[in-house]
C-alpha cells in the first residue's frame, strides 16, 4: 500500500459480513475503493463519501448476480423427472 492509500472494513446493511476495502486517491484526485475479496471488484468516485455509497451498491450487485449465477448452475444440475430413463 502507498502512502496515499488506506484499508478500512466495511458492512453492508442487510448482510453479516464485511469486506476489506482498499482506498487511494489516484493522480487525478479521485478517491478509488479495491474490495480484494471480491474479484474485480474497484469504485471509483470525485467525493468520500459518494465512494462509500457506490461501494456498498457495488458490493450488493455483485453478490445478488453471484447467488443468481450459483442458483442457475444448481438448476442445471439438478435432474427432473424427463431427464431420468428408466433402466
Amino acid at each position: 500500500m502507498s502512502e496515499r492509500s488506506e484499508e478500512r472494513k466495511v458492512g453492508v446493511i442487510g448482510m453479516k459480513r464485511e469486506f476489506t476495502l482498499i482506498i487511494e486517491l489516484d493522480e487525478e484526485g479521485y478517491f478509488v475503493a479495491t474490495v480484494p475479496e471480491l474479484h474485480g471488484c474497484q469504485i471509483k468516485a470525485r467525493s468520500f463519501d459518494e465512494l462509500m455509497e457506490r461501494v456498498k451498491e457495488a458490493i450488493t450487485k455483485t453478490l445478488s448476480e453471484s447467488y443468481e449465477r450459483k442458483h442457475e448452475l444448481e438448476k442445471c444440475r439438478t435432474p427432473n423427472e424427463n431427464s431420468l430413463r428408466k433402466i
